[in-house]
């Protein structure tokens, strides 16, 4: 399973020496991460998906990772919100714990 046009998997094979692998199986699209790890979760498919998406999953033990083995994700994830909402402590609490549990203490650009 898959959230992208496949290219994630395609260079997760190639990194790993099996770069035809998948060409001819099934795939399934899904629209977001969270749905590709509730389909793994009910026994659809596998999924692609970041340790810290299926962290909880992982550790109770309902998700398994089969292989050590990962790759880096290309791009960047934003988090985005209208300033009224920064203003939230709520906001910034959300803030302060993605960016600890992203390892990023100081990457923001606003003081918290």
């Amino acid at each position: 399973m898959h959230w992208d046009d496949g290219s994630e998997w395609r260079r997760w094979f190639s990194e790993i020496g099996s770069p035809d692998v998948g060409r001819e199986t099934r795939h399934l699209y899904c629209s977001d991460l969270g749905m590709a790890i509730d389909l793994a979760l009910h026994g659809t498919g596998i999924a692609l998906v970041s340790d810290t998406l299926s962290y909880g999953d992982l550790k109770r033990g309902i998700l398994f990772k089969p292989f050590t083995f990962s790759i880096d994700v290309f791009g960047g994830w934003h988090v985005v919100c209208n300033h009224a909402n920064l203003e939230r402590s709520s906001t910034r609490l959300f803030l302060r714990w993605i960016l600890r549990s992203f390892g990023r203490d100081g990457a923001l650009n606003i003081p918290l």
